[in-house]
């Protein structure tokens, strides 16, 4: 696996801060943004609120009304004049009459009580206007004569028009004026509303900045953390007296440290991404070893994974072949499945048991032929004594 900081090792990334900050990021992006969309909106509503206010007619529907009881007065005034001097022209009369016409044109047909929501209550006015307009315009167009003979009649409904005009427009412009106070008061409300809303949202907004910003925090800290153990880790390997070799599940080899560099004799470029079974499997186990992997990526079984210490051979890369005591582990990282393998060279060990073997061995040989060579000895000398003794006894 080389120094702690090769680029080829792998080792686990961060734990349960930087997991909740890499969750929770997203989630804090996405509810930042939808907060700035609320309040894009709510600022194009006031926007449009503002717009409105300003091109709210109020002024030229007071004006409009104020100068039509005016022009209507000033009739009123032409055709008392006109009455009292029977020499004089009826031209003025005649041009005072095209004023109030024109002006009430535009109330009879504006838009302008419409979009003040003041249509109903100027129903009554444009109805009187009309019907003035009606009965007065063939008298005014009518011929000098015909003209001054009506102009009693016309003063008449002129003061009439006048007075109705007088009291109508009060109420148009009382109403409308109750009107604009519920705007006003609607969108003193609104604006106050978008202010509220304005504050706890920017209030959440800085919460969850600030949230973000501990998360990013205990982030950096987390991961400084599993640099150093990342370190540590690195350095307990590659000082290890073991041979550790990490392969994945397809038998390729990802990890290779100082120890099994030493053991076997390939380097570490050598070994990454070599085929386990041909770096260091024997050859009449290999078979066995690849469908050992077949069967465990099938099926999921593992038979010495996991399992204790064992003894196999191994093959060095000059092709000795020597005893190694194993161990593996299993783990999983990102989504796929690691073996973590400790080998032990064992040829010294080995070399002293079969050393013991030998010598008990060979006591056990000495111990029999001596007691071989002590039967033969014991028969060998009772034979003459018991000639001996015979002798003895005969004479």
């Amino acid at each position: 696996m080389g120094n702690s900081s090769d680029p080829k090792r792998t080792y686990p990334s961060s734990s349960g801060i930087v997991k909740s900050a890499r969750v929770l990021r997203p989630a804090l992006l996405v509810i930042m943004v939808m907060a700035v969309l609320f309040l894009s909106a709510l600022f194009l509503k006031l926007r449009s609120e503002l717009h409105s206010f300003q091109e709210e007619p109020l002024d030229n529907v007071n004006w409009n009304v104020t100068q039509l009881e005016l022009d209507a007065f000033r009739f009123e005034s032409q055709t008392e004049i006109t009455m009292l001097r029977p020499d004089s022209s009826l031209d003025e009369l005649r041009r005072k009459f095209d004023l109030f016409y024109s002006r009430a044109q535009s109330v009879l047909d504006g838009h302008m009580f419409n979009q003040a929501d003041l249509a109903e209550i100027v129903s009554p006015m444009k109805a009187v206007l009309s019907d003035f307009i009606s009965k007065t315009t063939p008298i005014i167009d009518s011929d000098n004569a015909t003209l001054r003979a009506m102009v009693p009649m016309v003063l008449s409904n002129a003061k009439s028009l006048r007075e109705d005009l007088r009291t109508m427009s009060v109420e148009v412009i009382d109403k409308y004026a109750q009107l604009a106070d519920m705007r006003r008061a609607s969108f003193s409300l609104f604006v106050q509303q978008v202010a509220w809303a304005s504050g706890i949202l920017f209030v959440i907004l800085v919460q969850l900045l600030a949230l973000a910003l501990w998360l990013n925090h205990r982030a950096e800290q987390e991961a400084l953390e599993t640099q150093r153990v990342s370190h540590r880790l690195g350095a307990t390997v590659d000082t290890s007296l073991d041979a550790i070799i990490m392969a994945d599940q397809d038998g390729k080899v990802v990890g290779f440290n100082n120890a099994a560099v030493t053991i076997f004799g390939y380097s570490q470029d050598e070994a990454i991404n070599a085929s386990l079974s041909d770096l260091i499997i024997p050859p009449q186990h290999r078979a066995a070893h690849n469908a050992g992997m077949d069967r465990m990526r099938q099926t999921g079984e593992m038979r010495i994974v996991n399992s204790g210490r064992f003894r196999i051979s191994a093959i060095r890369k000059d092709g000795a072949e020597f005893p190694i005591e194993l161990s593996i582990a299993s783990t999983e990282e990102a989504g796929r499945k690691l073996f973590v393998a400790y080998l032990r060279d064992i040829s010294h060990r080995v070399a002293a048991e079969q050393a013991v073997i030998d010598a008990r061995d060979e006591a056990i040989a000495a111990g029999k032929a001596k007691t071989s060579f002590m039967a033969v000895m014991s028969h060998e000398m009772r034979t003459p004594l018991n000639g001996l003794m015979a002798a003895l006894e005969v004479a």
